[in-house]
């Protein structure tokens, strides 16, 4: 009948609104995460650069101490 129709419209139209707001603090909760992950790599490829004497360039998020850096066991970082 027409009331339950309506009924289940505005709670389609709440749960739209719920939907909308979640995704909205996910893509912000990202964004934060994100600029963390960029501060403390920048601050470990600071780290890396000086104690390794290397280019920053070549200090990369994929890159592994020993292989890609020349770095080896016992180098202090």
């Amino acid at each position: 009948n027409r009331g339950s129709f309506l009924f289940s419209l505005l709670h389609l139209k709440y749960f739209i609104k719920a939907f909308i707001f979640q995704l909205f603090y996910l893509i912000t909760t990202m964004k934060n995460i994100q600029g963390i992950i960029e501060e403390t790599f920048a601050r470990v490829r600071k780290v890396v650069t000086e104690r390794l004497d290397v280019e920053d360039s070549v200090v990369t998020i994929d890159a592994h101490l020993t292989g890609d850096l020349g770095a080896d066991e016992l180098d202090p970082v």
